[in-house]
C-alpha cells in the first residue's frame, strides 16, 4: 500500500514541486512520536514539503520499512537533493509509543492481591477495554490495581487499575470483567490406547475452570501414573476414575510366587492364579500340590502374600 502511495506522488505534486539549494540526507530517525510518516521524518532539508504525509505511522510494535527505491522515490518526487549511497539501505520506522490492552490489565490483575479470593490458578478476562490504550515512550508503563471486588458465585470482578511511569499517572480507569477460578490437573501428552499402561512422560499438568472438573476426576499426576486405559484416551482429556484400572501383575493360570507370612515366620512357594489381580486386590490361588484353594493378595508382578495363617 505504501509503495503504491509513493508510486502516485509524483502526479499529485511532481509538477508542482520546485528544486532545493540545500542537499538532503536521511535524519536516521527510527522512532515517530505522531501519527503520521512524514518526508521531514526521513529527510533533512525538505524544506516545505517536510510535513508533507507519506503514511500513516505504523501499528505500536509494527515496523514500517522503506527500501532503497521507496526512498529514491520520495526524493525524486519532492526533487530533493540526495545523492544516494552504492550500497543498498532500508530505513526501518516504528511508533515512538506502547500500548496497553486488555490481556496487560489482566496480566497485572493475576499478580495483585485480588487473586487470592479467586484461587491460585486464577483466569481473568477483562470486558469493557476492547480497544489499547496507546501511551508514548516505549518504557512499560506500571499497572497497579486497588479497590479490587471479586464476587464467587457470578465469578466476576471490579477493580481500579492506574497507569503510570515514573510516578507520572498516565491513566486511570476502573475495569470490570470475569474471574475464573481455575485449578490445575493432570492431562495427557498423547492418545494412550485400551490396555496401555500410563507412564509417567504421558501425563502433563493444566489448567482448566473448576466448575469444568468432572466428577471423580483425579487431581495429582501420581494417582494416574501407573494405571492401564481402559478405553482409548485422547491427548489433553481429564482423566476420571472410570477411565482406568489398575494394571493386571497376575494374570489367570499363570504362575506366581507367593509368601507365607506369619510373625517372624516366612515360607515362599509357588502357586496358580485363579483369578488376574491388581496390586492390592485379593484373589483366588491354587495349591499346586493339593489343589486347594486359597486367598492372598497381590503384592507385584506375579507375587503374592498370605498373612497369619489364613490358607
Amino acid at each position: 500500500m505504501l509503495r503504491d502511495f509513493l508510486i502516485g506522488l509524483s502526479l499529485v505534486v511532481g509538477s508542482t514541486t520546485g528544486a532545493f539549494a540545500a542537499d538532503s540526507a536521511l535524519t536516521g530517525k527510527t522512532l515517530i512520536d505522531g501519527n503520521s510518516v512524514t518526508v521531514g521524518d526521513i529527510f533533512t532539508n525538505a524544506g516545505r514539503h517536510a510535513k508533507f504525509v507519506l503514511a500513516p505511522v505504523p501499528k505500536v510494535g509494527e515496523t514500517l520499512t522503506l527500501s532503497k527505491a521507496d526512498l529514491q522515490r520520495v526524493a525524486q518526487t519532492f526533487r530533493l537533493e540526495w545523492q544516494e549511497p552504492s550500497d543498498d539501505i532500508t530505513v526501518s520506522l516504528q511508533h515512538n509509543a506502547i500500548a496497553v490492552d486488555a490481556a496487560k490489565i489482566a496480566e497485572a490483575l493475576n499478580a495483585s492481591s485480588i487473586k487470592n479470593d479467586v484461587s491460585d490458578d486464577a483466569s481473568f478476562q477483562v470486558t469493557n477495554i476492547d480497544q489499547p490504550m496507546i501511551f508514548p515512550g516505549l518504557e512499560e508503563p506500571e499497572i497497579t490495581v486497588s479497590d479490587a471486588v471479586f464476587d464467587p458465585e457470578s465469578e466476576k470482578f471490579t477493580a481500579r487499575v492506574t497507569i503510570s511511569r515514573e510516578d507520572n499517572v498516565l491513566r486511570e480507569l476502573i475495569v470490570k470483567g470475569n474471574a475464573t477460578p481455575m485449578i490445575a490437573v493432570p492431562v495427557l501428552r498423547r492418545t494412550v490406547m485400551p490396555n496401555n499402561i500410563i507412564r509417567a512422560e504421558d501425563v502433563t499438568l493444566s489448567s482448566i475452570p473448576k466448575k469444568e472438573l468432572r466428577s471423580g476426576a483425579f487431581e495429582t499426576s501420581d494417582e494416574i501414573i501407573g494405571m492401564t486405559a481402559k478405553r482409548t484416551l485422547p491427548a489433553g482429556q481429564v482423566i476420571v476414575q472410570n477411565d482406568v484400572t489398575p494394571p493386571i501383575l497376575v494374570k489367570r493360570n499363570e504362575m506366581i510366587t507367593v509368601v507365607y507370612q506369619n510373625g517372624p515366620v516366612r515360607l515362599t512357594t509357588k502357586a496358580r492364579a485363579l483369578d488376574n489381580g491388581a496390586k492390592g486386590q485379593t484373589v483366588m490361588l491354587e495349591n499346586t500340590a493339593s489343589k486347594k484353594p486359597f486367598e492372598a493378595k497381590i503384592t507385584g508382578p506375579q507375587q503374592a502374600e498370605v498373612r497369619l495363617n489364613t490358607i
